[in-house]
């Protein structure tokens, strides 16, 4: 989970291929293909699903150039190995998915999150790397807090 924290903190488009993104999209597939989830719980786990990928979905801040290539950055690929080692991936998944927001903080790859943010603060040597490194990562934890805010509050 660590390596999520940082390539989440460091470089956002990479963390797009990483085993709690893949995990994720998974976990929305079986509960879309089974035919015995309301359409209702189908719906909110799409809803939520959508929302935590919008994260990983946002372009890169860094300027490109016409003349880049493609070549010039490194491909990330996940092996099987790596999928199947990621049992709190699946775990956050399954919890954010089918459980509630309350829940699925408490796995792996929030609590990473949240450890690689402290120490990314408590050690980068610049303000904008760190100041980048927090936007990130609250729009991340921003929506594990959504479904709470918008939830009614009991009387």
């Amino acid at each position: 989970m660590q390596w999520f924290a940082t390539a989440l903190l460091r470089e956002p488009s990479r963390a797009a291929q990483t085993a709690p993104v893949i995990a994720m999209v998974a976990e929305l597939l079986d509960i879309l293909r089974d035919e015995h989830t309301p359409d209702q719980q189908a719906h909110r786990a799409l809803r939520r699903a959508v929302r935590w990928l919008r994260v990983f979905a946002t372009e890169s801040s860094r300027p490109t150039t016409r003349n880049s290539s493609t070549t010039d950055h490194h491909v990330l690929a996940i092996s099987a190995k790596d999928l199947a080692d990621a049992a709190a991936s699946r775990q956050l998944a399954t919890t954010w998915l089918r459980g509630t927001p309350q829940a699925a903080i408490r796995t792996e790859p929030v609590i990473g999150v949240v450890a690689q943010l402290h120490y990314d603060l408590q050690c980068s040597s610049k303000g904008q790397e760190a100041q980048s490194r927090l936007r990130h990562a609250v729009r991340l934890l921003e929506v594990f807090v959504a479904d709470e805010e918008a939830a009614p509050q009991p009387r």
